[in-house]
């Protein structure tokens, strides 16, 4: 919806523009109808630019935590219920939220990953 709505504005700023410029208008309404031309694609831009950063966070968070969910539950049902709680208690002290980045979530999660894959026993071959 908002796409819509931010569409039809750049396309209403660019028909007058379009429109002042093919009919002559005053030099005024020429001026003003090229900012506001302007100003609509430089707005659709930022827009674009925000939802596009938004679907790349979302899949980047997503593949962290699904990578996270993954070996969480394969060490549960291998009987690690302790050392997956250990680790996630590690990482909620280590992650910190923040609106400027990703918090380097997807390294904590590659270290929480790794110490849980680390606390596996060692299994060995039955002799044959």
């Amino acid at each position: 919806m908002l796409l819509f709505g931010i569409g039809g504005f750049l396309v209403v700023a660019v028909t007058l523009w379009l429109m002042a410029e093919v009919q002559r208008w005053s030099t005024a309404a020429r001026i003003g109808t090229g900012v506001l031309a302007m100003v609509a694609i430089c707005f659709c831009v930022c827009v674009l630019f925000f939802i596009k950063t938004t679907f790349e966070y979302n899949a980047w968070y997503s593949h962290a935590t699904k990578k996270l969910i993954g070996t969480s539950i394969k060490a549960i049902e291998g009987g690690r219920t302790e050392q997956v709680l250990k680790a996630w208690r590690e990482l909620d002290q280590e992650f910190h939220w923040t609106y400027d980045g990703r918090g380097r979530f997807d390294e904590l999660v590659d270290e929480v990953v790794k110490r849980i894959e680390e606390s596996a026993p060692a299994t060995t071959e039955p002799a044959r």
